[in-house]
């Protein structure tokens, strides 16, 4: 459970919409399921322009999967490291 201090706005009324962000799996697309208490997955870098970069598309696509257990989950990250 948990406290929920706002008084304007009842613990009932928030958790009726359980698509929000953070309350499913995926919700939050970097973060595939914030409460897990541990996942492990590969984080890549790039070399672009002579810099070492994350590789943010393919971070990503590793976390989600990982969050779930589904290696394929992920087909595609839309992500240009020159306009992020």
């Amino acid at each position: 459970g948990f406290q929920f201090p706002n008084e304007k706005i009842s613990k009932q009324r928030v958790v009726a919409e359980t698509d929000l962000p953070g309350f499913t799996k995926l919700s939050i697309a970097r973060f595939g399921d914030v409460g897990r208490e541990k996942t492990e997955f590969d984080i890549n870098f790039v070399r672009r322009d002579g810099k070492v970069i994350e590789d943010y598309g393919n971070n990503v696509a590793n976390a989600l999967s990982a969050h779930v257990d589904k290696p394929d989950l992920v087909k595609n990250v839309a992500w240009d490291a020159a306009n992020p």
